[in-house]
């Protein structure tokens, strides 16, 4: 039995059509959506075997029904299937209706009287698809002359400029709920405790090792008091932590190194919360007076000033030094240096002491000697220049504090935490250097 389509070509473009669409509506970026999304593959693959599966069947059903027909209705079949569909009935009415073309044998009634050289002309109809076509060309141009010659409609450019200060607007509204497209014009200070405790969260894991636990200051500046470098407020904050601090200050450009403006406005939230907490021996004070209004007020330099030691220092802090201190062992004395340990050293050292910025204090090299009088002189004067390591008797902490951190520190030997930053330095036994 004659079909206008055959088999293999009917699979073929309803899968393609099938495969093509689902290509134009599934968002699958920069890949084809049967590569990035294995179900879609799974589909089409089954989506192929039906059709090949159906297009069987119904072959398979026409050729048991043909057995079942008479003689004379496979003849009648045979012949009707031999028609071609251009002398099918169907097709001539079709044709018929669009372009009323008289049969051959009736052009004796359509010649007209006039002739040129012999050649004559026949007074056929126009087609009615393009009568159709002239008349809706006729409406449209009336339609399109009231619409933008005498009611002033928008033109082409006109619209385009009203649609593009539109999406402006519309930006500019999605802005402000979008969490990923917030700048700082945009941002807000938030101060829900479940929004500073993940803006703290933030904070302890990539601001400590400049800032301190606490925020006190130790590479970089205190951030607990009213004076900001860059300003203060949470435009100032937002604006510093995305796109960094000054050129070789250290401050690096957050945005750059992954964090999302969400992150970034949590984070900077969290740290203005921290105003006027008062860690312990915070840094010095830097910058400028912020008010609360974001409007900065110059101060005078700060002026550093030595307290004199000696007429507030308890005796054993005038006592000790790297020449006469000794190690402590006792537990109280190790649960104190622990204490200041915490409080001060986490952020370059870790809190196992398996080394960040700083080194690692758990293994037995040592960068500027080992033993309790060196590394007391470490604490106290600061490590190599410009390795960051503070002088940090200069800080406010005081000789007994040192000496009590000192003697943590080197009980941690050989404690061995996981993933310990590489040895440095010398290897050490106690005071003496091997």
């Amino acid at each position: 039995m004659k079909k206008l389509i055959p088999a293999y070509l009917r699979i073929i473009i309803i899968f393609f059509a099938v495969f093509g669409t689902m290509e134009y509506f599934i968002d699958s970026g920069n890949q084809p959506a049967f590569v990035k999304f294995p179900m879609v593959s799974l589909f089409l693959f089954v989506f192929l075997f039906l059709l090949i599966a159906i297009e069987i069947t119904v072959n398979a059903v026409d050729t048991i029904t043909y057995q079942l027909l008479t003689e004379e209705q496979k003849a009648k079949l045979e012949e009707t299937s031999a028609v071609s569909y251009k002398e099918s009935a169907w097709f001539k009415k079709l044709i018929k209706a669009l372009t009323k073309s008289e049969p051959i044998e009736n052009e004796g009634q359509l010649l007209l009287d006039h002739d040129y050289d012999g050649i004559k002309e026949l007074d056929n109809s126009l087609p009615p698809w393009w009568v159709y076509l002239f008349y809706g060309c006729i409406i449209f141009a009336v339609v399109y002359l009231v619409r933008f010659e005498v009611m002033g409609g928008d033109n082409q450019e006109m619209e385009l400029k009203k649609e593009m200060a539109q999406a402006q607007i519309d930006i500019a509204n999605y802005k402000k709920t979008a969490p990923d497209l917030m700048d700082e014009k945009t941002v807000t200070l938030l101060t829900s405790p479940a929004d500073l405790a993940t803006g703290k969260k933030i904070f302890m894991t990539n601001c400590v090792a400049c800032h301190r636990p606490d925020a006190g200051g130790l590479i970089g500046p205190n951030l607990t008091d009213d004076r900001w470098i860059l300003g203060g407020g949470i435009k100032n904050v937002f604006h510093t932590i995305t796109n960094g601090g000054r050129d070789g200050k250290g401050m690096i450009a957050w945005s750059k190194s992954g964090m999302k403006p969400k992150d970034i406005q949590l984070v900077a939230s969290y740290v203005l919360s921290l105003q006027g907490s008062n860690p312990v021996n915070p840094k010095a004070p830097e910058g400028e007076v912020w008010t609360d209004s974001g409007s900065p007020k110059k101060v005078d330099a700060v002026v550093e000033t030595k307290t004199e030691t000696t007429e507030t220092a308890t005796k054993t802090d005038v006592t000790v030094s790297e020449n006469n201190v000794v190690l402590l062992t006792s537990p109280a004395d190790l649960a104190a240096g622990k204490k200041i340990f915490m409080t001060t050293c986490v952020a370059c050292h870790r809190p196992d002491a398996g080394g960040l910025i700083g080194p690692n204090l758990t293994d037995n090299r040592w960068i500027l000697g080992g033993g309790i009088k060196n590394v007391v002189n470490t604490i106290t004067n600061g490590g190599r220049e410009g390795k960051g390591m503070v002088a940090w008797s200069k800080s406010g902490m005081k000789p007994k504090d040192i000496q009590l951190v000192a003697s943590y520190v080197l009980s941690l030997q050989g404690t061995n935490p996981p993933n310990p930053k590489a040895p440095e330095g010398d290897v050490w036994v106690g005071s003496v250097k091997k």
